[in-house]
């Protein structure tokens, strides 16, 4: 974290204690939490405002202005674009490991699969240890291969962790049946009432091999591109 250095989309390790006793590190505070967790009380105590409503018809199931949803992965994407340009692999991007700080901007924390991944439902045990599966990109998967690419997989499941407002990928299959699943080129379904600009974005992430990938920084270019298509349909609907 000291070689990352600072970011707006990166947690900030303020200090550490490494002379007497355990280690102990301090952080910078994030006061809304993790976004998984966000997303899942979000999604239960929603107002009745409509979110996809540019979608014709559709009836979504999140009640959160679709704006917020995007500006998520455009912060994630943010903080990806400078980790990958630091030749930094994150190794575990998912909701829980972002954390919301002041105005709702999403930050990226854990990096390089630091946290106590024994006490966690989402993290599946092989024989190299306890593995996040569901969020693993194919290469990963199947040759234990990590790049920046690796994680660019990782952000497309992300992102449908945010359109589904926190839902668990692959949720009806076990690990052995998620991987048989994408060896195939089977992939995560498109979520209900989720815009095709950004189901279109989440697939490109999930190509099987990693140089046929976006990279992050057009990820980020990509989602603010569809923010501002959003944003005059947003303001039309207010008046």
């Amino acid at each position: 974290m000291v070689t990352v250095g600072r970011h707006d989309n990166i947690i900030s390790l303020i200090g550490a204690c490494t002379i007497e006793g355990p280690l102990c590190i301090v952080m910078e505070y994030a006061p809304n939490g993790c976004l998984k967790d966000w997303l899942k009380s979000s999604s239960v105590h929603a107002n009745a405002k409509p979110v996809y409503g540019n979608q014709a018809g559709s009836k979504s199931v999140p009640q959160i202005p679709i704006e917020q949803l995007i500006q998520f992965g455009i912060d994630v994407a943010n903080g990806m674009s400078h980790l990958a340009a630091m030749q930094c692999i994150h190794r575990d991007l998912a909701a829980r490991n972002i954390l919301l700080g002041d105005n709702m901007v999403a930050k990226i924390s854990d990096l390089g699969l630091s946290r106590d991944i024994y006490e966690d439902n989402d993290y599946t045990r092989s024989t190299k240890g306890r593995l996040p599966l569901r969020w693993m990109a194919y290469e990963s998967l199947f040759y234990n291969v990590y790049t920046t690419q690796s994680d660019v997989w990782s952000f497309g499941v992300l992102l449908w962790e945010i359109m589904t407002m926190g839902k668990r990928p692959y949720d009806r299959m076990s690990g052995q049946e998620m991987m048989a699943m994408i060896e195939d080129g089977g992939r995560l379904e498109d979520p209900r009432g989720c815009p095709g600009e950004i189901y279109k974005l989440m697939t490109s992430c999930w190509m099987a091999l990693p140089e046929e990938r976006p990279t992050f920084p057009d990820l980020r270019t990509s989602l603010q591109r569809i923010l501002q298509d959003f944003q005059p349909y947003a303001s039309l609907l207010k008046q």
